[in-house]
C-alpha cells in the first residue's frame, strides 16, 4: 500500500544528499560535484574552487573498470563558510562547457 511505497522510498533516498536543506549548507566543508567535463583535471578543480579559500581535499572520481574520469568530484575546504560561498557561486555556472551541479555536504 500507500504505507510501503512512501517507507520505501524514504529509505532509498535516505542517502542522497539532499538539495532543499540550506540551514545545514556547508558544514561539513565538503561540496559533491557533478556533471564535470571528462577533460577536467584536479588541478583545474583546485583552480576553480580555490578561489574560494584554501582547500583540504579534492578529488576526481573515476570509473574502476575504464580508469576514465566520471563526471564527479569531492571538494573539502579548511573552513566550511568557504564551501557555502563557492557553492552559492559556482552552482549553476559553466566549467569546460558543463553546467555545474553542487550539493552540499552534510553531517551525518
Amino acid at each position: 500500500g500507500a504505507w510501503y511505497k512512501d517507507k520505501v522510498m524514504m529509505d532509498v533516498d535516505a542517502d542522497v544528499p539532499q538539495e532543499d536543506e540550506d540551514e545545514d549548507e556547508g558544514v561539513t566543508g565538503r561540496l559533491f560535484v557533478r556533471n564535470l567535463a571528462f577533460a577536467v583535471t584536479e588541478e583545474d578543480l583546485r583552480r576553480t574552487f580555490g578561489k574560494f579559500g584554501e582547500l583540504a581535499e579534492v578529488h576526481l572520481c573515476f570509473n574502476k573498470e575504464t580508469r576514465r574520469p566520471n563526471g564527479l568530484a569531492f571538494i573539502l575546504y579548511l573552513m566550511p563558510q568557504h564551501a557555502a560561498e563557492a557553492k552559492a557561486k559556482l552552482d549553476g555556472k559553466f566549467l569546460q562547457g558543463r553546467l555545474l551541479h553542487i550539493i552540499a555536504g552534510k553531517m551525518p
